[in-house]
């Protein structure tokens, strides 16, 4: 009897213990089995996620693609028809034009057809804006990052003028050719603030030149042929202006080291490109340099 309740004793001890070890596995079974529903979850959150980065990143990059072809057209369109001519000399930047500007027409028919063009583009949920008003009008840019200004008081008129935001760029340089005899007077206020140079050529070898630094402040200027041509320099602000026809005009702006970055010149005409779905956009002013 007693070895029987010994061995009821042992049996019970085993049963009890695999009894144990059955809940142990059921509660690790359903540990696991959470565990990896967690991961399939967040892998399924994960790849969504990823799916969807990569369509806004395409989609982004399609803007993109269309926005820098609209914008390459519309600098092309500049630089055929404008006849304004921007460029870098040495840490210049220079902007060359004919007044009174016979090109102008031709510009804002080209822009203006462009901008027809370009808003009438309509595929695959994309749409397309432009406003080319300010070239059209005034033809103004912008330099960056100096924040100086340049523009007409009338696109095709007889008038530049050159405003920085502040004392951001080192002289002027202002190269004029006229057709006609030349003789200039000037009123200079000197200064270290602007460096200014001048040189006009005329008919039968006539000329006149200046090279001066001038004051930031107060009014300096110099008259060509009595006043058919200014220039004038008032509050670091260069203005240009002419009265005669085909006066061939080059402007530099002394724009130092480039402040560790070269210029950007930019229209004041803005292009935008949009993406209905994922909504994706892009604005911006379009570059030409």
């Amino acid at each position: 009897m007693a070895r029987l309740r010994v061995m009821a004793d042992i049996i019970g001890n085993v049963a009890e213990k695999d009894s144990r070890k059955g809940v142990l596995l059921t509660l690790g079974l359903a540990f696991y089995c959470a565990a990896m529903l967690t991961l399939a979850t967040l892998f399924i959150e994960h790849t969504i996620e990823a799916r969807e980065a990569g369509n806004d990143a395409l989609a982004m990059q399609r803007v993109n693609g269309l926005f820098e072809s609209i914008e390459k057209s519309a600098r092309d369109t500049f630089q055929k028809t404008s006849g304004i001519t921007l460029y870098l000399n040495g840490s210049s930047l220079v902007i060359a034009e004919t007044l009174a500007n016979k090109k102008s027409s031709d510009y804002e028919n080209a822009i203006s057809s462009l901008e027809a063009f370009a808003e009438s583009y309509a595929g695959g949920g994309i749409s397309t804006s432009m406003d080319t008003t300010e070239s059209r009008s005034v033809m103004s840019f912008e330099v960056e990052p100096y924040n100086i200004n340049i523009t007409h008081m009338s696109y095709g008129g007889n008038e530049i003028i050159i405003t920085p935001s502040a004392i951001n760029f080192t002289s002027y340089g202002v190269r004029l050719k006229v057709p006609a005899t030349v003789s200039c007077s000037d009123n200079l206020i000197a200064g270290s603030d602007i460096g200014l140079s001048l040189e006009v050529s005329g008919d039968f070898n006539s000329s006149c030149s200046v090279s001066q630094s001038v004051s930031a402040a107060g009014a300096s200027w110099v008259i060509v042929n009595g006043g058919n041509i200014t220039i004038n320099i008032s509050n670091s602000a260069l203005r240009v202006e002419s009265s005669l026809d085909s006066v061939d005009v080059e402007l530099a702006i002394g724009l130092g080291n480039f402040a560790g970055k070269e210029p950007e010149v930019y229209l004041q005409d803005t292009l935008s490109v949009a993406l209905t779905s994922p909504a994706v956009s892009k604005t911006a002013r379009v570059r030409l340099l």
